[in-house]
């Protein structure tokens, strides 16, 4: 999906300032499952070769859910425009589109630590709303997502002016 498919709503020509996507480990519990499923159905059409339909039919089925769950994982993009923090997902017409918060209305950036989220660099990402909490943007399994909250927080300070330097 090309940037400008992504910034449709946005100013034509504007382009992302920085663009994250969700890291290899959002893709690992769908892929896993899926192995799990067809291995599954593949034993129970061995040891029960008069079903072998009914294992055929829920196995195809099995790969198209995955196949679905894989996708919207791949249509995750948290990215950064001189209006705001947006939160793009989804695939099927009714379900996709951007979520947002503008730098006016944001409070800050921040990413859950922990020993797994250390270990492959996939952070959990907030960015919160100063007026509304149902307003947040909250997304998993943010690739390099340490260095994108602090990109974030630094892109909110120049929008508005602000400066994290204090005169003692």
């Amino acid at each position: 999906m090309s940037d400008e498919q992504i910034l449709e709503g946005s100013d034509a020509g504007e382009r992302p300032l920085l663009s994250y996507r969700q890291s290899w480990l959002a893709w690992a519990g769908p892929v896993l499952m899926l192995l799990v499923c067809v291995a599954l159905c593949v034993a129970g059409q061995h040891y029960l070769p008069e079903f072998f339909w009914i294992f055929a039919g829920l196995a195809a089925l099995l790969v198209l859910c995955m196949g679905y769950r894989i996708a919207q994982v791949r249509s995750v993009h948290l990215y950064a425009d001189s209006k705001g923090v947006w939160l793009y997902q989804g695939i099927l017409p009714w379900s996709r589109g951007a979520v947002g918060v503008k730098w006016r209305d944001m409070e800050d950036a921040a990413f859950t630590a922990g020993f797994s989220s250390w270990l492959f660099n996939s952070y959990t990402v907030r960015v919160g709303n100063r007026f509304s909490q149902q307003s947040e943007i909250l997304v998993h399994n943010i690739a390099n997502g340490r260095e994108a909250v602090t990109r974030l927080n630094e892109l909110q300070g120049r929008f508005c002016g602000r400066s994290d330097r204090r005169d003692d």
